[in-house]
């Protein structure tokens, strides 16, 4: 299936995934992010616009990147205000002339990018010396991380970060203050996950007994339980922040 494709299928029930809207998780990402009435923003990798559209509360200004068409009409429609505008952008190939932001987040979307690096030294060149980029990635608890590669690639092409992994862009980008914070958030059903993964019935279920039968040191380190004919699981969230050099 094209990428185009992919993005299109879920950008219409993407905003139905559960772990997307909870009101804890933004909350801590704003925090890392420390807003300024002032602050001119960027969400990159914005999807359908939750994480811009909460930014757009307290900054002045909010441009939301994302790579997908259909996921930027629905931004547009449901999570929109007059201080965002929403543009067509690949975290790769980044260029903002005319603007320099004081925040860059990215919020579950550098297991999408090919090449991490590049696009965190272009959040690095977008931001504002002394600016500050915040990257949020579902890692897998310690010991997990194999069986997170091998049962995700299941489900599409993309990568698994440990916090270590995170922590090493922001380094070789050079930048400062760096901190990081493990959310977790508890109770994540597997059946939301995949009912709204845009991916073909048969591949959904596939991928729910691959998660139904998985390694019990991967079960007991996920809190992984069955209830009413559901999977449900404990998600970590790295919530990882850097500041651009002043010099």
């Amino acid at each position: 299936m094209k990428e185009e494709e992919i993005w299109k299928g879920r950008s219409k029930v993407y905003d139905m995934l559960g772990w997307t809207r909870r009101k804890e998780y933004i909350s801590k990402i704003l925090q890392a992010c420390n807003l300024k009435s002032y602050y001119d923003a960027c969400d990159v990798g914005t999807g359908t616009g939750v994480v811009a559209y909460a930014l757009s509360k307290y900054c002045k200004s909010v441009h939301g990147i994302d790579i997908s068409s259909d996921m930027l009409e629905q931004a547009k429609k449901h999570h929109n205000a007059d201080n965002i505008t929403y543009m067509k952008m690949d975290a790769e190939n980044m260029d903002f002339p005319n603007w320099r932001f004081h925040v860059v987040t990215a919020r579950m979307v550098f297991h999408h990018i090919v090449r991490p690096i590049i696009a965190i030294h272009n959040c690095c060149d977008i931001l504002k010396p002394g600016g500050k980029l915040i990257i949020s990635e579902g890692v897998p608890p310690v010991g997990v991380k194999s069986f997170h590669e091998r049962f995700l690639k299941k489900k599409e092409d993309r990568q698994v970060f440990s916090v270590d992994d995170l922590v090493q862009f922001f380094e070789k980008s050079k930048f400062e203050n760096i901190d990081f914070e493990i959310h977790k958030m508890p109770d994540v059903s597997i059946r939301n996950w995949l009912d709204n993964s845009g991916l073909p019935k048969e591949k959904q279920e596939e991928l729910y007994k691959i998660r139904l039968d998985s390694p019990m040191y991967s079960q007991k380190a996920e809190n992984m339980r069955i209830s009413n004919g559901d999977i449900l699981t404990d998600w970590y969230f790295a919530i990882v922040s850097g500041v651009k050099p002043s010099d």
